[in-house]
């Protein structure tokens, strides 16, 4: 079977499944939150041990479990004091490990892959809750944010010609990056209009940041890719690669809709 076809069958079977969960929502949308977290964040320390540092990979997992586990029953108030918590609790456990040696550089990389992946992906709980009309913008970031990546993939193709940050991603151009607004905004504004009625520039200016932070997103994990030297941070989709690579825009796409939408 060729990549190709990897890859459209991942997304037969996974665009499905991803709706039905959101649809169920509640403890099921959580637990399939969870679930991504704890494999994104296994993919993100196997790449910090690709570079020859150390992770505290156990605390990690169970404080980032936390953290979704937190966003669920107790909303944003919190979730920011369990990320808080995690914090000091990371010193502790370091203090009784007595390992002074590389301490910093490990205690770093753990803090920032709670923060990066748990807490930031702990925000699709908070959204999809979210009293006012939560499940319908977790659905239009989710959609912009593929939009935005499918047109900066096509339009960069075919006619990228000046590179957007070729240090980091060699194929992503200029072309592209605005290819994916081409893409995106429209897609927020007719989604609007056929199963909402907001405002049209609220959604266009939502759309427009989603499609900001997507890029953004996109950007921060092919660096630590890149930094590492490989291709993709896992397997877990055929085709596709690892959860990071399949989440690495939401991951600010939504927290960005999610503050959008409370503030």
């Amino acid at each position: 079977m060729s990549e190709l076809s990897r890859r459209i069958l991942t997304a037969v079977i996974g665009i499905p499944l991803l709706i039905l969960f959101i649809e169920l929502g509640g403890i099921f949308f959580t637990l399939l939150v969870l679930l991504f977290v704890i494999l994104s964040l296994q993919e993100f320390f196997n790449l910090v041990h690709k570079k020859g540092f150390e992770s505290y990979r156990t605390p990690a997992l169970f404080l980032g479990a936390l953290l979704v586990l937190t966003g669920h029953f107790g909303g944003l108030y919190i979730l920011n004091l369990a990320l808080l918590s995690s914090f000091f609790l990371l010193f502790f456990i370091y203090e009784l490990r007595a390992k002074i040696s590389g301490s910093i550089i490990s205690l770093s990389f753990t803090f920032f892959g709670i923060f990066y992946l748990a807490f930031l992906l702990s925000h699709a709980v908070l959204l999809r809750e979210y009293e006012r009309d939560g499940k319908f913008f977790l659905y239009l970031s989710i959609a912009v944010t593929m939009l935005n990546d499918t047109g900066a993939y096509f339009i960069g193709r075919y006619l990228g010609r000046h590179k957007l940050a070729p240090s980091i991603s060699p194929s992503k151009t200029i072309e592209g990056f605005l290819g994916g607004f081409l893409f995106g905004i429209p897609s927020g504004l007719l989604i609007n209009y056929f199963f909402r009625d907001y405002r049209h520039w609220t959604i266009f200016t939502l759309s427009f940041l989603i499609c900001i932070s997507a890029v953004i997103g996109d950007l921060a994990e092919s660096l630590l890719k890149r930094d590492a030297g490989v291709k993709d941070s896992g397997s877990f989709f055929p085709g596709h690669g690892g959860v990071l690579d399949r989440i690495d825009s939401l991951l600010f796409t939504i927290p960005v809709t999610y503050y959008f939408l409370r503030f």
